[in-house]
């Protein structure tokens, strides 16, 4: 078996401002990038640990899934990602337990690093929202590897 690690924590806030301040100013976090996501209708603020990450994901508006989520469960706990080395390997193991994927993977690239991330069920995993994540660098869009080339 693989190394598996926590990725991040994702909790879901109406607002990102407060927990942001606690988190950073009292439990030595720092902010990475604050990133929008209209597809989604959201604001995300990564809050980086020593160990892990912490999602604060606020709603652009009252429409957003973020805002769906916190009407009907309240803020809090939204999901756990988990880093895993091969998306597709660790879902194809899953499903042969009968473990069901909601939606798709979906792939993002920022920089030259690409991410796939991947949904479990929430019903066969108490409730709570799992995500898969795999992260690899493109290669071919490496900062490095243009520099080496120069």
């Amino acid at each position: 078996m693989s190394k598996i690690q926590i990725d991040h924590i994702g909790i879901a806030v109406k607002k990102i401002e407060p927990l942001k301040k606690v988190l950073t100013e009292y439990f030595g976090g720092v902010n990475l990038d604050q990133e929008k996501y209209k597809e989604y209708n959201l604001i995300s603020q990564m809050i980086k640990f020593d160990n892990t990450n912490i999602e604060l994901m606020e709603s652009i508006d009252d429409t957003g899934l973020i805002a769906k989520f916190i009407k009907k469960r309240g803020e809090g706990l939204h999901h756990i990602s988990i880093l895993v080395d091969s998306i597709e390997e660790k879902i194809a193991e899953l499903k042969q337990e009968d473990y069901e994927i909601s939606g798709d993977i979906l792939v993002t690239q920022k920089g030259d690093i690409v991410q796939k991330v991947a949904f479990l069920n929430p019903k066969q995993m108490n409730n709570i929202l799992i995500e898969l994540k795999e992260e690899t660098v493109n290669e071919s869009l490496s900062v490095w590897k243009m520099i080496d080339n120069l």
